[in-house]
């Protein structure tokens, strides 16, 4: 099943008054009375919009309004969950009709403009290699290049000042670059070499720290790299010099006369560690690149939004690899879905900014992402916020992976537009809550059908690169909102066949798959990367969400 299709399963849940005709069949109750039922349950909400947003001074919903021989036969119900309470009112009818109506109530909100830094990075030091990283080994090779020309193009001025004491050579075009690293306590070990065709190399070896510069990770040198030709490329040096300067290297293998080693020798090494040493740093600022990212766009087609991302502290090397705490401030730019709702619910979070995360074991390019429930939260707000969640809720994907007799109610089905952002909480050992409210199912006459949910969330692999999505629904629920002036109009609508739903659907186990190497090549597609994934495992815990695997990057 694709992305798509587990985001239709969420839909399931919400649309489960229609889904209850697939699922046996639900009788309508015979018609009744209706002064009692046409217009008996109504609640009006004083606000821009269907839902309480209270940090901002929306007003209460007036009291209900239902003839006064019924107000004693309504129910009130309260469901609160970290971030957003639920609030319902039910009239029962014969115990077999049930008219509902919910209203969303938002608690306070994370500005997802703030910094929030609920994520970690973990790395094992194969992920730096360019075995693992056919992307690296392209901006190693295009970075080296232009080490080698600013080598060349000061050769050449060499030559024109001053051109006894230098030679003609000139460095050939870079066509390959490598890249191997090695982790150990609180430096990476490297080794980097240029290829430059005919067995010719250029290489170093250098110990490298990772540290945390001004929010930004930089890539520091340790050591002075110690540049190595190799044998043919030494050669081909050394006989350009002698085709230069062949008197000056005669004199200079007499050192009884000059006193001084000798002069062809001298220059090479000086060719080497001087001119080798620039080429080769700018091989570096392709490593320094690839880890030092600050800021980025977004991945969503036509969207200009930004991301900012800020690194508080260093980060652990050990022999295991590296582990590496961010911050992410999501800059949104409009139109956005709702402007009202500035953020995400708070919800609690364990005592420590990110998930207490080591160095993935084993062996191989393996690298694990750790978010707490925050970081979780503030990515699903982003993206119901672009727009993205609403596209793909509304696409013919979704639409098409609902069951037929969901398609063919009484009114006109849509797709899933949520008008709040989905958001998980109660995270625990078994899983996590997911709340769903407000979600547009579609159009019934001049209002519109909205259903809420609350489901329990199971994640697990299910292949490589698949991840297994369990949802239990806990709560459902569907009534009808319109606008009238100033204020919004809840009213019943598809209530009735709630009972039957409740009873075939809570409790009941859905389960379905999200392709992570697609969302992730959605996600990376703007940066120029095409990753792939393999061994991939998840877990959800008190600490968050923690998303481990093999990765690999290719250029697209």
């Amino acid at each position: 099943m694709t992305l798509s299709r587990g985001y239709a399963l969420l839909g399931a849940g919400l649309a489960a008054a229609g889904l209850a005709l697939a699922m046996g069949g639900v009788a309508l109750a015979p018609a009744v009375d209706r002064a009692v039922l046409g217009e008996d349950l109504r609640v009006m909400v004083r606000s821009p919009t269907p839902y309480l947003r209270q940090s901002v001074g929306h007003a209460s919903p007036a009291p209900l309004l239902l003839p006064g021989e019924l107000r004693w036969r309504v129910e009130e119900t309260r469901d609160v969950e970290a971030g957003v309470e639920l609030l319902g009112w039910r009239a029962s009818y014969a115990h077999r009709w049930e008219r509902e109506v919910w209203l969303p109530a938002l608690g306070p909100l994370e500005p997802a403009g703030d910094s929030n830094c609920g994520y970690t990075l973990s790395f094992r030091p194969e992920v730096l290699d360019t075995s693992s990283s056919p992307w690296l080994e392209r901006e190693l090779t295009r970075r080296g290049q232009r080490g080698i020309d600013a080598a060349n193009q000061k050769l050449a001025r060499m030559q024109r000042e001053n051109f006894v004491e230098w030679t003609s050579f000139r460095f050939p075009k870079v066509a390959s670059a490598t890249l191997r690293t090695k982790a150990s306590p609180g430096r990476l070990d490297t080794h980097v070499e240029l290829g430059f065709g005919r067995g010719w190399t250029l290489s170093f070896d250098a110990a490298l720290s990772l540290d945390a510069d001004g929010g930004r990770l930089r890539v520091r040198s340790l050591t002075a790299p110690s540049v190595r030709a190799s044998p043919g490329l030494e050669a081909a040096i050394v006989e350009r010099v002698h085709a230069d300067h062949g008197p000056l290297c005669l004199l200079g293998r007499l050192p009884s006369l000059l006193g001084r080693p000798d002069a062809c020798a001298s220059i090479v090494g000086s060719t080497l560690q001087s001119e080798g040493e620039r080429a080769i740093l700018g091989a570096l600022e392709a490593l320094d690149a690839a880890l030092s990212v600050t800021d980025f766009a977004s991945p969503v087609p036509g969207r200009r939004d930004r991301f900012a991302v800020r690194v508080p502290s260093a980060p652990t090397v050990d022999a295991g690899g590296v582990t590496l705490p961010f911050c992410l401030a999501a800059h949104l730019a409009p139109p956005l879905r709702d402007p009202v709702v500035e953020g995400y619910p708070v919800v609690a979070s364990v005592a420590s900014p990110a998930p207490a995360t080591r160095a993935p074991g084993g062996s191989g390019p393996r690298i694990t992402v750790s978010l707490t429930p925050a970081a979780v939260n503030q990515l699903l707000y982003v993206a119901w916020q672009s727009g993205a969640l609403g596209a793909l809720g509304r696409s013919s994907v979704v639409l098409d992976a609902l069951p037929r007799e969901a398609r063919d109610l009484a009114f006109t089905v849509t797709g899933l537009d949520p008008r709040l952002a989905p958001y998980l909480s109660s995270f625990t050992r078994d899983g996590a809550t997911v709340s769903a409210l407000s979600v547009k199912l579609g159009d019934w006459g001049a209002r519109e059908v909205v259903g809420h949910a609350r489901l329990a969330l199971e994640l697990g692999a299910s292949g490589p690169a698949r991840a297994k999505a369990t949802l239990t629904p806990r709560l459902i629920g569907v009534d009808c909102e319109a606008r009238r002036g100033s204020d919004w109009e809840l009213t019943p609508c598809l209530s009735d066949l709630l009972p039957a739903v409740r009873q075939r659907v809570i409790g009941r186990r859905m389960v379905g798959e999200l392709d992570l190497e697609q969302a992730l090549g959605l996600a990376t597609a703007g940066l120029g990367l095409r990753p792939s994934l393999r061994g991939l495992e998840l877990e959800l815990s008190p600490a968050g969400l923690s998303l481990g695997a093999e990765l690999r990057l290719h250029a697209p």
